[in-house]
């Protein structure tokens, strides 16, 4: 048995499990009329109620201890301090440095802090140059249409953000191209204008392969339209730490926009990687998600753990993941721009803590991560809800809704009526008692009514968190991601791992360079397993 799993703290949590498994929350409620106000949290412009969860103050309670155990608090400050946090890779985690708005201030430990703020205002140039109109393209026409390329962290932030603030959108057009299938950026090229084409390279190491495939594919697009070598500047950035690289690839120095090993993809949109971002809706508004990231950082470095959204959030999770057995979590937001958030998510924490040893190298023996899905509500509860509501399974559920209420849009209030009645629907369930009522008052015989009965009982007592937010701001919009992140380092702490490497990724990109090899070769394959020398053999034919 691993540490944690022996520890005492750890045996309590379970032994509190078997007290309260068969909790039931509408019992509670009945019993409880200020459960809210006990399990709810105010915070600026959001409201977190986890009171519809299967837990009572004994919970937290033991979360709290757990808190100890693991040593949360000097964790918390050795991450903003720009301590080595990342043992794996032997390197600070300072995204929060990104957002601050005095880095050299605050950051005083790290080497590269007045960096951050001459990228941030080379960024605030550069953008301004593009939305303005005097950055020209190799025929001094006007940019009017932005393409970034990129993958993982590289995309999912910058295009999420970008869907969800298309309210606040600039005149310029802005594009995400990501898949190695040549579909994707040839579809984007398709409705473009080269001479008014921006594209913005953004690779970390500027080597991975689906983004440089994309690369030379739109460097190639360009010199077919007529840009020669001499103008391909005008119409490219890169966003790299391999300076060396992008130079080689044609794009100059001035060009290059700087990114570091210490800020991980998935947590680099705050950055120069948020360039597409800044692009589309402004540098002001830009700078305002930045500001309602730094709002959440400070609500999570300084409020005590009990009224902390980010640290009850985690404790949630790891208490339905190690002893519910709850394979899942859905994230549904109940805006139709928010339809990507459980994109980014699903990188931003199943990347993050989907390891199975502890960051001291030890196999663990309890989860640590469960599967992040979703959709957009209501979309979502006309297809997977069903079994949330009555499959074998618990999965809790995050509903967020902003509440931009207005008493005459109908579509408004039928979003904001589905939204909070699911949540409760969760919770109460319908017993076999209501289920037989309804159906003697629509006037089906008894046979009928014992043969339908199962079918239409819930169970009820399915835990969800509501996340109210009073509008789809970009400050809001920051504070909800930095809030994510911030909880899914929390479970990281509390469950003994490294959320800040991802060596999972990588050997599947070492084995492609392999199969690529020869999938180039005429020979017949011989080299792998009979599954992949087989397939190699039949695509070549």
């Amino acid at each position: 048995m691993s540490k944690l799993t022996e520890s005492r703290v750890w045996k309590d949590l379970n032994e509190h499990y078997f007290n309260i498994k068969h909790l039931q929350m509408k019992e509670i409620f009945h019993y409880d009329e200020d459960r809210f106000e006990k399990f709810s949290i105010k915070w600026n412009n959001f409201v977190y109620d986890y009171s519809k969860n299967r837990v009572n103050w004994d919970t937290i309670a033991y979360f709290l201890e757990l808190s100890k155990f693991q040593r949360l608090r000097f964790k918390i400050s050795d991450m903003f301090a720009g301590k080595v946090i990342n043992v794996t890779e032997n390197r600070p985690a300072l995204h929060t440095a990104l957002r601050d708005p005095n880095p050299v201030e605050n950051y005083s430990g790290i080497g590269f802090k007045q960096n951050i703020v001459d990228t941030r205002i080379k960024m605030e140039k550069v953008v301004k140059s593009i939305i303005k109109g005097e950055w020209k393209g190799h025929r001094n026409g006007q940019i009017k249409n932005i393409v970034n390329i990129g993958i993982g962290g590289s995309d999912l932030g910058p295009k999420f953000i970008c869907e969800a603030l298309k309210d606040y959108h600039t005149e310029l057009k802005v594009y995400f191209v990501s898949n190695i299938d040549r579909r994707d950026i040839n579809r984007v090229m398709l409705e473009l204008n080269p001479e008014e084409t921006l594209f913005i390279i953004t690779s970390k190491s500027f080597k991975t392969q689906e983004t440089l495939q994309n690369a030379f594919t739109a460097k190639n697009w360009m010199q077919r339209s007529g840009v020669s070598l001499e103008d391909m500047p005008k119409h490219f950035i890169a966003v790299s730490t391999n300076i060396n690289e992008c130079m080689n690839f044609g794009i100059p120095k001035e060009n290059i926009f700087e990114m570091w090993d210490a800020i991980g993809g998935r947590y680099s949109l705050w950055g120069a990687v948020g360039l597409p971002i800044a692009l589309q809706i402004g540098w002001s508004n830009f700078t305002k998600l930045l500001d309602g990231a730094y709002q959440m950082d400070m609500h999570f470095k300084d409020t005590s753990y009990e009224s902390n959204i980010p640290v009850i959030m985690a404790y949630l999770d790891i208490w339905y993941a190690n002893f519910y057995n709850s394979p899942g979590k859905a994230i549904i937001p109940y805006n139709n721009d928010m339809a990507s958030f459980a994109d980014y998510l699903q990188q931003l924490e199943m990347e993050s803590n989907g390891k199975s040893v502890s960051a001291k190298g030890e196999k663990l023996d309890y989860k640590t991560k469960n599967i992040i899905f979703g959709g957009i509500g209501t979309n979502a509860q006309h297809s997977f809800f069903q079994l949330i509501h009555q499959g074998s399974h618990i999965i809790p559920v995050d509903f967020i809704v902003f509440s931009d209420y207005d008493a005459n849009d109908n579509h408004n209030q039928k979003l904001l009526a589905n939204v909070l009645a699911q949540s409760r629907a969760l919770m109460q369930g319908k017993d076999k008692q209501q289920v037989r009522e309804e159906l003697i008052s629509k006037g089906l015989e008894e046979k009928e009514i014992e043969t339908l009965i199962p079918h239409k009982v819930f169970e009820g007592n399915k835990p969800s968190s509501t996340i109210l937010i009073n509008d789809l701001t970009p400050k809001n919009l920051g504070s909800l991601i930095a809030m994510y992140e911030h909880k899914t380092f929390v479970e990281s702490v509390l469950l003994g791992i490294n959320a800040f490497d991802q060596w999972g990724v990588e050997l599947g990109k070492e084995m492609a360079d392999d199969v690529l090899e020869e999938l180039y070769n005429k020979e017949n394959t011989v080299q792998f397993d009979s599954s992949t020398n087989s397939l190699i053999n039949l695509i070549k034919k």
